[in-house]
């Protein structure tokens, strides 16, 4: 899986590319308009200096974005190309999530409040989703839990 993870600037612009064609896909001509392609694009600038070495950048790009488009994707979470997020305000991802995602609003991805268990790929403790998942809106994915590919969950499922 980690081949699908921005880690290089080449990889970054490739990423860039997969979001906005998913967006156009989707029917948005100007993703670039949306605060949720604003979300993405900050954090793979994260995501890039976090894994470049310049942690410090990577999470003050991160608080930025909380700031300007309310979404929590932080530099350590994995999120592939392709990624669609119409609505960022309130989405939480922390852990991995492979390609061509769609994220509904007010998801919660993320580890469950104990010590971390063993890492599945997502970090300690995290969730790990496959390609072409749609997470429908206030859906919560906790602990680790691995999710397949071509999965669609329904609005309010929670995952533990």
């Amino acid at each position: 899986m980690s081949s699908k993870w921005v880690l290089s600037w080449s990889q970054m612009r490739d990423g860039l590319r997969a979001d906005k064609e998913h967006w156009k896909r989707r029917g948005i001509s100007l993703p670039q308009l949306h605060r949720g392609y604003h979300a993405i694009v900050l954090y793979r600038l994260a995501r890039l200096a976090h894994e470049c070495g310049f942690k410090f950048i990577g999470w003050g790009i991160w608080i930025f974005n909380n700031i300007w488009t309310k979404a929590d994707l932080p530099p350590s979470s994995k999120i592939g190309r392709g990624l669609f997020l119409p609505h960022p305000i309130g989405v939480v991802i922390s852990g991995a999530i492979g390609c061509n995602a769609y994220i509904g609003m007010q998801v919660g991805v993320g580890g469950l409040l104990k010590a971390p268990e063993r890492d599945i790929g997502g970090g300690p403790g995290l969730p790990v989703i496959g390609n072409n998942v749609i997470i429908e809106p206030r859906v919560l994915v906790l602990g680790l839990v691995q999710i397949s590919d071509n999965i669609t969950i329904n609005p309010g499922s929670i995952i533990l």
